[in-house]
């Protein structure tokens, strides 16, 4: 009988398989297979060494270094991991879509807080409130089209004069002012107030947002909301910025590290505001994680 192991191993109770659901694993599967799960990173490269299949939370490559038997991976997470990526002889799958509505929502949400002028990470103001922004006279680029980009230009169309969007490959919608392909960045970048980030990350997408093609175009008081990953910029690139051009915000919801440093620069600045996150955190996520799981596992187990 093949071994499937269930990598449980985050730190964070709200990102730990529900117990329904692994006796639920259990039911379906232990016919077929020998469920094995793992709740902690001690042990864990030795528990994963005779795994025909795996599912669960990312984990370094590496930890199936002694692996020789391993088939298929299947993460929980919207994007496979960078060391991942590269996997030729293995089939990896993610969750990709999955968190879609709950990241776009959150995007509205830090979207609102900046628009109102809220940003900065101390307390609500009490006096000197903020004046609010007049959307209908901004306009807003976004940057990866995918299910997150998508929802998120319904949700904001509302809201922005003008929409922008920044993709590798064109796409119709009504809701589009202007489509640029990602070699036109430059271009792109100098037209927007606000910039909603919501690319994948993958080799050619870490720190592709740099000095030279990004942040050098950037009016001084744009305001960039991040529902991608930290690793898009590198982080001095982003800091110099931000110091420079106190008008602009920066919202997001990654960081690199993570969780990011009680005394970490940025939490220092008063134009930055960071969710920890938390953007895919909702309600309903175990039941659409759970349903990809078995949709992914019921696909393996036909093809034995």
């Amino acid at each position: 009988m093949k071994k499937l192991s269930v990598v449980n191993i985050s730190k964070d109770p709200f990102w730990k398989l529900p117990k329904h659901m692994s006796q639920a694993l259990i039911e379906r599967y232990s016919n077929k297979l020998d469920i094995h799960f793992i709740d902690e990173t001690s042990g864990m490269r030795e528990s994963l060494k005779d795994s025909h299949f795996v599912v669960g939370m990312p984990f370094s490559k590496s930890a199936l270094k002694k692996n020789q038997v391993l088939e298929r991976v299947h993460f929980w997470t919207a994007q496979v991991p960078l060391s991942w990526q590269n996997t030729a002889n293995i089939p990896v799958s993610n969750s990709i879509g999955v968190n879609s509505d709950s990241v776009s929502e959150h995007g509205l949400f830090l979207c609102l807080k900046a628009l109102r002028g809220e940003v900065s990470n101390k307390e609500f103001r009490k006096d000197g409130f903020a004046i609010a922004q007049s959307p209908k006279n901004l306009s807003c680029g976004i940057v990866g089209f995918g299910n997150i980009g998508e929802l998120l230009l319904k949700s904001v169309s509302p809201l922005f004069g003008k929409k922008n969007i920044l993709s590798r490959s064109k796409k119709s919608n009504n809701n589009i002012d202007n489509f640029f392909l990602s070699e036109q960045l430059g271009e792109f970048s100098k037209l927007n107030d606000y910039i909603f980030l919501t690319m994948p990350l993958t080799e050619k997408t870490r720190h592709s947002l740099d000095r030279e093609s990004f942040f050098s175009h950037l009016k001084n008081n744009v305001t960039i909301i991040n529902l991608s990953r930290a690793e898009v910029f590198k982080e001095d690139d982003l800091i110099e910025f931000f110091k420079d051009n106190v008008s602009a915000r920066y919202l997001t919801d990654v960081t690199t590290p993570e969780p990011y440093p009680e005394n970490g620069v940025l939490r220092e600045m008063d134009n930055v505001f960071i969710t920890p996150h938390i953007a895919g955190r909702r309600d309903d996520i175990w039941d659409l994680l759970f349903e990809r799981t078995i949709q992914e596992m019921d696909k393996w187990i036909s093809n034995e």
